[in-house]
């Protein structure tokens, strides 16, 4: 071969008897070795062993005759940097020579594989099953094809928000000069960007100047200088959309895009789109897939625990109506009254604020139409929240109306961004979650209804348990008391006899004084009973309390005085003269007094205060009396016996003074309760009717 084949722009090889005979210069460029160095070698000197078998095997597929390509693609290593070329062969073969024509395509190669990679980056994407995978994986493709990507989505009608860009070995060092993130950064709407919106996409040969111009001063130099050092100039915008609708562009850079790129980048689009609305119809299933777990598990809640926890029920339907709504906030407001509603809230303390209803033209709204009302914008929207907790939401908003057995209950809220549009599934959801609700409200209130007339049932059988005990203890009393008053006459009188024959003093006389005291205390436990067993039937009339407090309280403390020293108990009485009238029995009433009043006597041996107060309950209609003393107390086990008939912890006690209280009291229809301290005191009140005049 004559060595002006050295002019040629293409590799000469001539290949004989196994080793290269000649090459010219051009064929040694593009291996990266002297002529020396090949020839008189080898070409597995040259190729890696793969390519070197493959090429031998297609050599002797051709002296056999077989058919073979006449040109072929071969990598061969470059020996004075090691890079790897891509080169196109053509073999032809004269006698016993092999003549080989070599041509470098690695740049060629390069790009056709890039755009193979772009092709197949679509079809990658619709792997993903989510938002967030497509947009992952998009960036880690776009990256390897050398590419500097930027997903840019329209924030009003003349500005562009980055939500994320990416710049191969680029992206730090930017973000180090202009001493911010990119993500976020916003821009004006560029020329480039608007016919790729309208057109689905746009090439643009000097995407360095729009970028500047989109970046802006004063950082559009420093833009400039990193674009061009890292060779992205050209540059394509494609449009992506979701259910139709244009929802952002995709910008991206690099120097081996050009305008013949425009229909793989279309097809890219469009392979994006889809795999967003797929990502989106794999999410709002998944979503609707976990509110359904959740509806059914607050369908078991409202079935099995709402009669005992209604209001966890509401709160957890909130956070269930939250996730499946993709809302930011969910609150649940209870109607008060016909007018005004109350913020259900999980602490327990001082309860929320309420507001007016006509404050909450959404509310009304749902309460009053068909359960629901939806607004899409609470800042423009009149029927919004004009005073309450919510005066101040933006955004979009969803009321929902719930009810019970009993009629409305309140509202369940839903507040989501800006922008969001409730869907029909969306309110499909919200009204069988509203329909869990009603179950679960319904079920709390039958609970509660069957709970108060089991308390109902109870409470009446304890009375008519307690009557017949009554009844037959009375009885018994009357016999007992019939039978032994005849022989204490007898002892009175034999008691008169012998103080007028034994002397005054002396050991008879005083053994005939203590059969007197005795014999005057067996009377007194008679009359008890003879009083406990007498049926309570209360005269009432209309009477001034103070009058009877204030006698009840004399006779007290002269008996008091008598047995056990009361001057040692100071006494503090607060009866307001504003009090209204009761309607009571006052000889009863006096008698039940005075009754409470010794016990509280005898609990303070060694002195103490008492303290007798009565005050005016308004809602009730009733008057209160609370008598408290400073005395021993009572334990728990000893409370809950007090008002048994003849149970006493005194050892001259008979046990019937504050049974007969409640029973003077409950007949003027009112009720007894007690409170007390084991070494503090005890307190006991109770309360009777006001008189309806």
């Amino acid at each position: 071969m004559a060595p002006d084949g050295d002019t040629i722009p293409v590799g000469l090889v001539r290949h004989r008897g196994g080793l290269i005979s000649y090459a010219n210069q051009r064929f040694c460029e593009i291996v990266g070795r002297p002529r020396e160095a090949v020839v008189g070698h080898t070409f597995d000197a040259i190729l890696s062993p793969d390519e070197h078998r493959r090429i031998m095997d297609r050599y002797a597929q051709r002296l056999r005759g077989e058919p073979v390509p006449s040109e072929y693609e071969v990598r061969v290593q470059r020996a004075s940097d090691g890079a790897w070329r891509v080169v196109e062969v053509a073999v032809q073969i004269l006698g016993d020579e092999v003549i080989v024509v070599v041509r470098d395509v690695t740049e060629t190669a390069g790009r056709r594989d890039r755009r193979m990679g772009l092709a197949l980056l679509g079809a990658d994407l619709a792997q993903a099953r989510s938002e967030a995978a497509v947009k992952s994986a998009l960036r880690e493709r776009v990256g390897r094809l050398g590419l500097w990507g930027a997903w840019l989505v329209p924030d009003g009608d003349d500005r562009m928000r980055v939500e994320f860009a990416d710049m191969p070995d680029r992206g730090a060092a930017f973000e180090s000069t202009i001493g911010r993130a990119v993500a976020g950064w916003m821009g004006p709407w560029l020329p480039w960007f608007r016919r790729a919106w309208i057109e689905g996409a746009s090439y643009h040969d000097d995407a360095i100047t729009e970028v500047a111009r989109f970046v802006g001063a004063p950082w559009e130099a420093a833009v400039r200088g990193m674009a061009e050092k890292s060779e992205l100039r050209r540059g394509v915008a494609l449009r992506v959309d979701q259910e139709g609708e244009p929802v952002a562009l995709l910008v991206l850079r690099g120097g081996w895009l050009s305008e013949d790129d425009l229909p793989m980048v279309r097809l890219l689009a469009a392979q994006l789109s889809s795999a967003l609305d797929n990502a989106r119809f794999i999410d709002d299933a998944r979503r609707q897939m976990l509110a359904l777990e959740a509806l059914h598990g607050l369908a078991t809640t409202a079935l099995q625990q709402a009669a005992h926890a209604p209001t966890e029920l509401l709160l957890r339907a909130a956070s269930v109506a939250r996730d499946a709504l993709r809302g930011d906030d969910a609150r649940v407001f209870m109607l008060r009254d016909a007018r005004s509603l109350q913020e259900l809230v999980a602490e327990r303390g001082e309860d929320p604020p309420t507001f007016p209803l006509d404050d909450a033209p959404l509310v009304q709204d749902a309460l009053e139409a068909s359960g629901w009302s939806v607004c899409d914008d609470l800042r423009v929207d009149l029927r919004g929240f004009h005073g309450g907790p919510l005066a101040e939401a933006v955004g979009a908003a969803l009321v929902m109306a719930f009810d019970s057995g009993q009629g409305a209950r309140g509202v369940l809220f839903v507040h989501a961004p800006a922008g969001r549009r409730f869907s029909d599934e969306d309110l499909a959801l919200m009204r069988a979650l509203m329909g869990v609700l009603q179950v679960g409200l319904s079920n709390a209130e039958l609970y509660a209804q069957a709970q108060t007339r089991l308390d109902e049932l109870r409470a009446a059988q304890t009375r008519l348990l307690e009557r017949e005990r009554l009844a037959a203890l009375g009885e018994v009393a009357a016999v007992i008391a019939h039978e032994v008053r005849n022989p204490l006459a007898v002892v009175f009188n034999a008691v008169s006899a012998l103080r007028r024959l034994v002397p005054r003093e002396g050991t008879a006389a005083e053994l005939v004084e203590t059969v007197r005291e005795e014999a005057e205390r067996l009377n007194q436990i008679v009359g008890d009973l003879l009083g406990f067993a007498r049926p309570v039937a209360p005269s009432p009339r209309a009477e001034v309390l103070a009058p009877i407090v204030e006698g009840a309280l004399s006779v007290a403390a002269a008996r008091a005085a008598t047995n056990h020293g009361g001057g040692r108990v100071r006494v503090a009485l607060d009866v307001p003269e504003a009090l209204p009238d009761v309607r009571v029995d006052a000889r009863l009433l006096r008698q039940a007094m005075v009754n409470v009043l010794l016990n509280a006597y005898e609990a303070m041996p060694g002195g103490g205060e008492l303290t007798v107060r009565a005050s005016h309950d308004l809602a009730r209609g009733r008057v209160v009396v609370a008598v408290k003393d400073t005395g021993v107390g009572m334990r728990d086990d000893v409370r809950a016996r007090m008002f048994e008939p003849f149970f006493t912890t005194r050892p001259t006690g008979t046990g019937l003074g504050l049974a007969l209280v409640r029973r003077i009291v409950e007949a003027h229809g009112g009720e007894v309760n007690v409170s007390s301290t084991p070494g503090e005191g005890t307190e006991l009140r109770f309360d009777i009717p006001v008189d309806d005049a």
